[in-house]
């Protein structure tokens, strides 16, 4: 199946972008014309999940293919990254690959400094952990905009306690960290000229709050036609109830108004942004003929709830719009052009498929599975029949959740969506085939009772079978 001439990587990854966020898979209000040329030429799945709804844990997995919790890093925040494990990239730069990043990269804490990096194998750096910290400390965008000459406050807006919170709605968008991120991916790949191959991850921080477009893009919105989040008469009091037991990062406890679709528009103005200048990368491949020499991965690490069930953000819920995620593979010549995949696939199983795209066989330890055959038209599913998504008592270092500890985990079998909060009585069980909007909560109802006592096996067998075993290599009985 593989070509001749060894395939370039560009992986692009956004921070906390929903799955209904892309126009060529149904969203009527949004306008993505790079995203939707690349599901036209490659294939998308439509159907993906995060492994932990927080970025630190969600990164660390898929970029070594093993769950959260086998791998150690449960948290946002942690010190460094598990010794003794290879992320995806280290394996690509030891068969011939330069390796190079720009933006976010999270596997370990970025509090007041660069965040102390593992073997990753990048030689090209250029990093941005998030737009408006760590000023003086690393942050490499805001030296970028320094060296413009910029002054920050024309660019941030400031607090009360007069630090920088969020972007001045008139800040354009070609001073946004969304465009430095692909310049200065572009700057890598104008670098690398006829040298190859390259393996490049452009990790955008957008749409991760704040909800800051520029001014441009959020005008470009009617917010009257703007749909209301997903809501159930009542709900605003049951989350409030929840919220004594179960973190979650920020709750609005009230029915959707005006503000949440002012927030939507703010929202999607940024993926908008994010569309414009990924297309950007796309045109210089064209025109440099690199195209169709080049894997190209689009996700998210996780979702937000924009709303929906009276919650924004992320944290320990796992309603599609915190774990469902865009997904998008393309390699011209090879990848299936326009295929939709609904069949459940994890982010974890982005490593091991392009390790098989590219004919890399390091006999890297991994939970996730190649989609290799799907990819190429082979198969229409995976052969593991279930996703699983975790939330082990993350905590956070900067105050963003409450101290309330908190372990759940997610098993959804394609059809059947169990959620255990371990340590309580209480816990979700949702029909996704018939109630795509998790609405009626059947944990307590007495005619899906085995189905429930089968997932919860399931995922007991499950939890086992990925738990950390130990060293891999054995010597003797």
């Amino acid at each position: 199946m593989f070509k001749t001439k060894q395939p370039n990587i560009l992986w692009i990854t956004t921070d906390q972008q929903r799955w209904d966020t892309i126009n060529y898979l149904g969203n009527p209000y949004i306008r993505t014309p790079n995203l939707d040329n690349l599901c036209k030429n490659g294939t998308a799945f439509t159907k993906a999940y995060c492994q932990n709804p927080i970025c630190q844990p969600s990164r660390a997995s898929f970029m070594t293919g093993l769950y959260p919790s086998n791998l150690h890093v449960n948290r946002n925040g942690q010190a460094y990254f598990p010794y003794g494990r290879k992320v995806i990239s280290k394996y690509f730069s030891e068969n011939g690959y330069t390796c190079g990043l720009s933006g976010k990269l999270h596997l370990a804490s970025a509090k007041g400094r660069v965040e102390q990096r593992c073997d990753d194998g990048f030689s090209y750096f250029k990093y941005c952990h998030s737009p408006m910290r760590n000023i003086g400390f690393g942050n490499e965008y805001i030296e970028w905009l320094q060296n413009k000459g910029l002054n920050l406050d024309d660019i941030f807006l400031r607090n009360e306690s007069g630090e920088y919170y969020t972007y001045n709605p008139n800040t354009p968008a070609k001073y946004h960290q969304t465009a430095w991120c692909v310049e200065m991916g572009i700057e890598f790949l104008k670098q690398q000229q006829n040298l190859y191959p390259w393996f490049l991850c452009v990790n955008i921080f957008a749409p991760h709050p704040p909800y800051a477009p520029p001014k441009s893009c959020y005008e470009r919105f009617d917010i009257d036609k703007l749909p209301l989040p997903i809501y159930r008469e009542g709900e605003e009091k049951e989350q409030e109830e929840l919220s004594k037991y179960i973190q979650h990062q920020t709750k609005i406890f009230k029915k959707p108004d005006m503000e949440s679709k002012e927030r939507l528009a703010c929202y999607y103005g940024m993926i908008e942004l994010i569309d414009d200048e990924i297309g950007k990368l796309f045109d210089y491949l064209e025109s440099t003929n690199q195209m169709e020499d080049t894997i190209i991965i689009f996700n998210s690490d996780h979702g937000d709830m924009m709303g929906d069930h009276c919650l924004i953000k992320k944290g320990c819920r796992f309603y599609e719009g915190a774990v469902r995620v865009p997904f998008i593979i393309r390699w011209d010549g090879m990848v299936k052009k326009g295929a939709v995949i609904d069949s459940p696939v994890e982010l974890i199983d982005i490593a091991p498929t392009i390790a098989g795209l590219t004919g890399i066989t390091a006999a890297f330890q991994k939970h996730g599975e190649s989609l290799v055959p799907i990819l190429t038209g082979q198969s229409f599913e995976r052969e593991k029949k279930f996703v699983k998504c975790e939330y082990y008592e993350p905590g956070n270092p900067y105050g963003d959740y409450s101290s309330i500890e908190t372990f759940a985990t997610m098993h959804f079998d394609g059809q059947y969506k169990l959620i255990v909060y371990h340590g309580y009585e209480f816990g979700e069980l949702f029909d996704l085939k018939n109630d795509p909007c998790e609405l009626d909560n059947l944990w307590n109802n007495d005619d899906y009772a085995a189905i429930k006592n089968r997932l919860i096996k399931d995922a007991f067998d499950t939890a086992i079978k990925v738990s950390d075993q130990g060293p891999p290599v054995r010597e003797s009985h």
